[in-house]
């Protein structure tokens, strides 16, 4: 039996977004910005000072000058570190340079400027916060640092969000991710969010949308490599992520700077170094290796950067039988009767049998500065996943012809150009083209008859 479907699933999205000033608090899904009061000695607000924010990863720089209530603000900020950069006349200038933004955050950050003659003032920060008060939405920040150095379960990033509250995982295998099973055709996130349906939920990259609209499950899987920081939105998300009735997970992925850097790497797990299942006479066959690489820097500095990323999963494993040695015996005495003619498979197997799965992933973004209030990004991802003798979840029957094979392949192209039109509105476009194949063939070729 073989199931093919070519989900061309095309789909395009193309959307702009104005942020008036009654919306200013609001931050787009990829986006951070800072804010505050500029002020002197003596309380008094400091009017056209000049602010500056300047990204050290890429070194761009956003300007903006303070209101007559010396208020400035920097909206759609890239998730980066900041040198901020405060002047006016007659007052000393105000620098501060580990300004970290992390995804959506809005920074409260207040200055009170010192009389010319006194020296530059570097503040570490008393008065800074993240709190953002018109914020509404539960979330849990995933921030570089975690993605980095916490333990997760076959490199697939997606795991992270079980440490938010009120998430749990479905009963089906892991969500497709980096590592990630695809258990049947009809998986689903791989989450609950406070007991809704795991259909029900939204996963989006770099603000485009990357579920399959049937099912709710992951589309392409994206290395840890690439994922620079992520959202687990619990309730209260924003118009911005409509379509879910349960949870969001809002993922950004990394943007080259002007230096180079990247990884090289290969992970390695063999049976002979784990512990033996004391339910088992022997160790069983597990033999997994998955090697890959990242890269990222400029093409041109501080206008055209580039990071790039892919790692390659391979595992072999046996399966045992967990049916009844007793109801097998049953089950093969009446197929040896001559029970369901036409059943191609004649006994049911208590040996142990080959499962294996191939996965590659590869993804790569291009970021153009195109100049101080206009940034532009190219992202491209794709996927291919190969599943042998380990498709269906058939826990009751598992025996090798109730197993099944699953092949898919998932291509992604996006594009986005995001311009700060003023202080208080910002215009997004993004367009997105997701493609998804796939394949699904029974372990009895001729069909199930029981």
């Amino acid at each position: 039996m073989k199931l093919v479907v070519t989900h061309p699933s095309i789909r395009v999205l193309f959307f702009a977004l104005l942020l008036s000033t009654a919306a200013f608090g609001q931050n787009s899904a990829t986006t951070a910005s800072i804010e505050g009061t500029v002020r002197d000695t003596a309380g008094k607000f400091v009017p056209n000072a000049s602010v500056a924010a300047k990204d050290i990863a890429t070194g761009q720089i956003r300007n903006a000058t303070t209101d007559s209530d010396g208020v400035y603000r920097l909206p759609a900020l890239a998730v980066s570190t900041y040198e901020l950069r405060i002047t006016s006349p007659g007052f000393a200038d105000f620098t501060r340079s580990d300004v970290t933004l992390t995804l959506a955050q809005t920074m409260t950050l207040d200055v009170t400027l010192q009389p010319a003659g006194v020296n530059s003032v570097v503040e570490v920060s008393d008065n800074a916060s993240d709190m953002d008060p018109s914020e509404t939405a539960v979330a849990t920040s995933i921030t570089t640092e975690n993605v980095e150095e916490l333990p997760v379960k076959d490199r697939n990033y997606l795991q992270f969000a079980l440490v938010a509250p009120g998430v749990a995982p479905s009963n089906t295998h892991t969500p497709t991710g980096a590592g990630g099973a695809l258990a049947s055709p009809l998986e689903d996130s791989g989450f609950s969010f406070g007991g809704l349906r795991t259909r029900s939920n939204s996963i989006v990259i770099d603000g485009l949308t990357n579920i399959d609209e049937t099912t709710g499950a992951a589309l392409v899987a994206l290395s840890p490599e690439i994922v620079r920081e992520f959202q687990v939105v619990n309730n209260g998300i924003s118009a911005e992520f409509g379509g879910a009735a349960g949870g969001t997970i809002n993922v950004i992925t990394k943007t080259g700077s002007n230096q180079y850097h990247g990884t090289l790497f290969t992970f390695f797990q063999n049976q002979r170094f784990d512990a033996r299942n004391p339910f088992d006479a022997k160790r069983r066959l597990y033999h997994a290796y998955q090697p890959g690489f990242s890269l990222g820097g400029p093409l041109r500095k501080d206008r055209l950067f580039f990071y790039v990323s892919a790692e390659q999963e391979h595992q072999i494993s046996n399966d045992e039988p967990e049916i009844a040695r007793s109801i097998r015996t049953q089950i093969n005495t009446a197929l040896g009767a001559g029970f369901a003619p036409r059943l191609a498979v004649r006994s049911l197997q208590g040996s142990t049998f080959r499962s294996g799965r191939d996965q590659t992933e590869a993804a790569g973004k291009l970021t153009w500065i195109v100049d101080k209030t206009n940034t532009a990004n190219f992202r491209f991802a794709f996927t291919n996943n190969r599943e042998r003798a380990d498709a269906f979840d058939t826990t009751t029957l598992d025996d090798p012809s109730s197993r099944g094979s699953v092949y898919s392949k998932d291509y992604q192209v996006t594009a986005s150009l995001s311009s700060v039109l003023n202080p208080a509105a910002i215009n997004e476009a993004r367009f997105q083209v997701s493609q998804r194949s796939f394949i699904s063939r029974a372990g009895d070729q001729t069909g199930p008859e029981i």
